[in-house]
């Protein structure tokens, strides 16, 4: 029994040590797995902070090409025009008809179309006002020029008056009496014919106005005594209406709102551009095409103990993901391999004579 002892107490006592030894294990990994969640808490923290200013300078950028846009698709500038009425003339002839056959149409009637046949004179009343209610003179003349037509030319050949009236406007306007006595411009007519020795000479016969208001600019008005194909007699141009209009040119200055705040366009098209481009300069020092250095992202924190390498000759054990990579690298002091194989990153730790890998799908440069 003695010797049964001895041994019993042997073996317990060297249970006891490796009972203390897997203890002790136990609190290094229990150790090393704190670390690596701190490590894998902050790298999150990381990617989520670039996330959000990623997302802040890519709003800033679109904000500021659009406000850029809308600023190169309006003037800076605009030129406005005002119109405003300086005064307004107007003269009227109002007519009637005196008619050697009463029949139909008595004297006095006022028509638009006189038959030439049975009209023998026609007249009323030239009336003349002016906004600004200016004096100044006038006259009123009945005019006759004669022409020949040489093909679709026409050649004159004399001007004459059969009479003409002169008077002052008062209080800016005037009335004048009118008579057109058809008999007498008809005679005129014929004698001037035979005279030049033109029996196809035509005439020309109209009322002219002429008016010189006070300050202002002279008014005239031309009447014509027309004669269509029918043989019917009107008037063409009774009544006119002159307005002196004055025009003045503004300059105004688009805006544009920026967040309700509204600013020159031409300050807009030198300050957005500017603001998109230098928004859009993080974005760029963000996502910098990084091939040797987007693998090594891939493990984190860890990449400070990547070393790269172009081959290795050591037996291969693929691990399956990054945290049993991370556990391995743990325990095992050496440096984490990385190669490129078929559009992996290949990322190896050395135990031995035995390599243990971890292949992650390569990324592209431009994502």
């Amino acid at each position: 029994m003695g010797l049964e002892d001895d041994v019993n107490a042997g073996i317990n006592e060297i249970g006891g040590k490796e009972g203390d030894k897997i203890g002790n294990d136990g609190n290094t990994s229990g150790d090393g797995a704190a670390g690596g969640e701190i490590k894998r808490s902050r790298s999150k923290l990381v990617r989520r902070v670039r996330g959000v200013t990623t997302g802040v300078f890519i709003v800033l950028f679109v904000l500021f090409t659009l406000y850029s846009l809308a600023a190169y698709s309006v003037p800076p500038t605009e030129t406005v025009v005002h119109r405003s009425l300086g005064y307004s003339e107007r003269g009227l002839f109002e007519h009637h008809g005196a008619f050697s056959d009463e029949s139909v149409y008595g004297n006095g009637t006022a028509v638009t179309y006189y038959p030439s046949g049975i009209t023998e004179e026609i007249y009323g009343t030239y009336g003349y006002s002016n906004s600004r209610k200016t004096g100044g003179n006038y006259s009123v003349e009945l005019a006759i020029r004669y022409y020949v037509q040489s093909g679709r030319r026409k050649i004159y050949m004399k001007n004459d008056s059969l009479w003409k009236k002169e008077g002052l406007i008062t209080g800016g306007r005037f009335s004048a009496p009118v008579r057109l006595d058809l008999d007498a411009i008809n005679s005129n007519v014929s004698a001037v014919r035979k005279g030049l020795g033109l029996p196809r000479l035509s005439a020309e016969i109209y009322l002219l106005v002429k008016a010189y208001p006070s300050g202002l600019k002279p008014f005239e008005h031309r009447i014509y005594l027309m004669k269509d194909s029918s043989g019917l007699l009107y008037l063409k141009g009774a009544s006119r209406r002159h307005d002196e209009v004055s025009y003045h040119r503004e300059s105004l200055t688009n805006f544009i709102d920026f967040l309700t705040i509204p600013v020159r366009v031409s300050t807009a098209r030198k300050v957005f551009p500017v603001l998109a481009m230098l928004s859009a300069v993080p974005l760029v020092l963000l996502y910098l095409p990084r091939r040797e250095k987007e693998g090594r992202e891939e493990l984190g924190d860890l990449k400070r103990y990547v070393v790269e390498v172009k081959d290795d000759t050591f037996m291969k054990v693929e691990v399956r993901s990054r945290e049993d990579l991370e556990k391995l690298l743990e325990m095992v002091d050496g440096p984490v391999l990385h190669t490129v194989d078929d559009g992996y990153d290949v990322y190896s730790v050395i135990s031995g004579n035995t390599v243990y890998e971890y292949r992650a799908p390569r990324r592209r440069s431009d994502d």
